[in-house]
């Protein structure tokens, strides 16, 4: 079996450590809201959280779209490829970044 492409494996790598950070903010709110959440039923509680990691997962994936098609094309057509993936580096860190700064406001 052949081995993923580094691109692709690079891009796995941002996608596990985006939802890391994204639920851990999940978390730290879950936390500061506990006073609340005891009225809440606890299956209700880890519904939310897993609509929480597919919503998580659905704009990490709007943000690696265009890293996808980047690397995949840069992939095949042979581009020089460390100047194309410090690019696709530095957009990423900024797409991330906004977003979580979305979610400490």
């Amino acid at each position: 079996m052949r081995r993923l492409p580094l691109s692709l494996r690079y891009l796995l790598r941002i996608y596990i450590l985006g939802i890391v950070f994204f639920t851990f903010f999940r978390l730290v709110f879950l936390f500061k809201s506990r006073v609340a959440l005891a009225q809440i039923p606890l299956l209700i509680t880890c519904k939310a959280l897993f609509m929480g990691f597919r919503f998580d997962t659905v704009i990490s994936g709007y943000i690696l779209a265009l890293p996808i098609v980047i690397l995949t094309l840069a992939d095949f057509g042979r581009f020089l490829y460390k100047p194309v993936l410090l690019w696709v580096h530095v957009l990423l860190c900024i797409l991330f970044c906004n977003g979580f700064f979305y979610l400490c406001s």
